[in-house]
Order: C-alpha cells, then structure tokens, then sequence
C-alpha cells in the first residue's frame, strides 16, 4: 500500500508541475508581437518637373534620433513609434519648385501623408523638442533650380517596413512615384 501512495503522491507532483493542478489556470501564453514587413523603408524617383528625391524611412543621424526622442512623447500607446525619415531633394531643371510634400502608400494601398517634422514638433518648446529643433535645417519652401535641399519627414501609425512607396508632390503637378529601392 505505501508503494501505491507514493506512487500517487509522485504523479500529483507530476501533474501540478506541468500545469494540471487545481489552483487557478496558468495564463495563456502571449502570441509573438507581429513580425516587421520587410520593406526596404528607402525610395527614389524623379517628377516630370525634374524634381527628384530620396526618402529614408530608417534614416539613423543624430537630428533623426533627437526627433524621434521628441516626438515619442505623447505618442499613443498600442502604436508603433513614431519614425522619422530624411528626404533629400534635387531639383534638376532651370525653373524654381515649391517644395515637395510625401505620402506614403502602404501595402495595403491607404495613403498617409509623411508630415514635416516641423510641422510634427509644433509649437511645443520642452527640452527634447527644442534640442531636435534646432538640429534642423532651415525650411525651404521654395527649392530654386538647381538647388538641392534635407528635410526630415515623420510616418506615425505604422512601421517603414509597411510603405510600399512613397508619392512625391511639387504645386499642382501630377505626384511622382518614388519606388522601393534595396538598401
């Protein structure tokens, strides 16, 4: 009879090591946070009006990682950080071009516009944000011929991994396809 209790004893300590006690349940396991896309986050094109640009939605400067030290304030919770990305622009021809505005195209197909990261920032004035300011270049709302300029832009909502390209706005011209390019 003792070799049966100890028998059972040892299946008991069996059974509540591997979860089937009669305590409370253990709690369901978590699923692994979704993978990233694996989109390049890097696009390139030209415009019609000899406007071409890159954007770097993985962009790693020191005016990058002050932005997104800013701009992860106040962020809401649930969502990816905020990115920011450089866009840098050429403009080939002779003529003056107002400066581009970005939307990115999500492989989804919704568009959602890449904002300024001034425009971003705002009008606060905490320490993050003045330091980002200030690393800033100056804006050009204008880029004459010629002319080349940085600007930095913001994606919220959504990883870089999920653009599938970005469209490319100068005025009132038709928007230029920048394409996804390997890093």
């Amino acid at each position: 009879m003792r070799r049966g209790a100890v028998a059972a004893g040892a299946l008991a300590a069996a059974a509540l090591a591997a979860g089937c006690g009669g305590g409370s349940p253990s709690p369901a396991p978590q699923p692994p946070a979704p993978p990233e896309a694996l989109g390049s986050g890097y696009f390139v094109g030209t415009g019609p009006d000899g406007v071409g640009a890159t954007v770097d939605l993985r962009a790693a400067d020191a005016t990058v990682r002050a932005l997104e030290a800013a701009l992860r304030q106040g962020a809401p919770p649930g969502e990816p950080p905020p990115a920011v990305g450089i866009a840098s622009v050429v403009n080939d021809s002779r003529r003056a071009a107002p400066a581009p505005r970005f939307i990115a195209v999500l492989d989804s197909g919704e568009l959602l516009p890449l904002r300024p990261a001034a425009d971003a920032l705002g009008t606060r004035t905490d320490p993050l944000a003045r330091r980002a300011a200030r690393l800033m270049p100056a804006p050009r709302p204008v880029l004459p011929g010629g002319a080349s300029a940085v600007d930095y832009v913001v994606l919220r909502g959504v990883v870089p991994g999920r653009v599938a390209e970005v469209r490319m706005t100068t005025g009132t011209g038709t928007p230029a396809r920048l394409a996804p390019r390997p890093r």
